[in-house]
């Protein structure tokens, strides 16, 4: 199937314009169909709204240069994105020129750490779940900071059986069933789970590397 070019250049051309990229990074789609994009090499977060063809610009700075992805809160309001460095979350408050870190506790291994390479998504509540990539792991953490727990994973151990993950690398939300997806990337395959259940199921893949369609 032949992809459409819906925002930067079709032929492949970097740019730092309001139309342009430079190693965009990630991606996320927005309740008002705009997208957020976390554009690397610029250092810029950039949103997109439906069919435009030029960004806004919401922040500029190397923090960015760090996050893989950056998502909003149910209201559009406040946008969250991880500094690797620090292994710490930050906000940046409706397009401010500035951000606060909400979560500042380091790399580790603790329940209230997670490593370097990690990503995250939000419920509409603003809690957080964590893919704490290189600890193997699936971290939630509440809005207000007084809760957090592993989800799934142990903590340091890589397996690929229905309680281990390796190097998980995304994970997604399906609030209205209560489940959530991760990319386990380096057992190739994507695992469901139950939401407080840590005993996953695998739904696609999990037969080693491959290009297969089954």
């Amino acid at each position: 199937m032949e992809g459409v070019t819906v925002f930067g250049n079709a032929n492949g051309t970097a740019g730092s314009s309001l139309s342009t990229l430079t190693n965009p990074w990630g991606i996320s789609a927005n309740s008002d169909k705009s997208m957020l994009i976390v554009d690397q090499n610029t250092r810029r977060l950039l949103r997109v709204l439906e069919n435009a063809t030029t960004a806004v610009v919401i922040m500029n700075s190397t923090s960015i240069a760090y996050s893989r992805k950056a998502l909003y809160d149910a209201q559009l309001l406040n946008v969250y994105f991880m500094y690797y460095p620090n292994c710490n979350i930050r906000k940046n408050y409706n397009g401010s020129s500035s951000y606060t870190t909400v979560f500042a506790r380091g790399c580790g291994t603790n329940v209230t750490q997670f490593a370097n390479g990690a990503a995250f998504t939000i419920d509409s509540a603003g809690n957080f779940y964590i893919a704490d990539n290189s600890n193997h792991r699936i971290l939630y953490w509440s809005s207000n900071g007084t809760i957090s727990l592993i989800l799934a994973g142990v903590t340091g151990e890589i397996g690929n059986g229905t309680m281990h993950l390796r190097h998980p690398q995304d994970i997604a939300l399906n609030e209205t069933q209560g489940v959530m997806y991760v990319g386990d990337s380096y057992n190739h395959r994507i695992m469901r789970y139950n939401i407080g259940s840590p005993n996953g199921t695998v739904v696609a893949g999990g037969n080693g590397p491959g290009n297969a369609r089954k």
